[in-house]
């Protein structure tokens, strides 16, 4: 894997954290606190990183294939 898929991937993973916050933060949990919870955050990051790593691996592809004059 090069740099540009991993960026991808870490930009890919940041995003669905900072909207899991975002959208979660009027909410109350269970516990009274605002905001998805420690185990709620972590199985919505595993959810996009499950749905969301082929459509970034396959950009990362195409954009070798297609784009990037330097790749084999």
């Amino acid at each position: 894997m090069n740099i540009k898929t991993s960026n991808a991937i870490a930009s890919a993973l940041l995003c669905v954290l900072v909207a899991t916050f975002v959208t979660g933060c009027d909410n109350k949990n269970a516990n009274g606190a605002t905001g998805p919870g420690v185990e709620e955050t972590k199985a919505i990051a595993q959810e996009g990183f499950l749905y969301g790593l082929p459509i970034v691996m396959n950009y990362a592809v195409m954009y070798e294939y297609a784009v990037d004059r330097n790749s084999g």
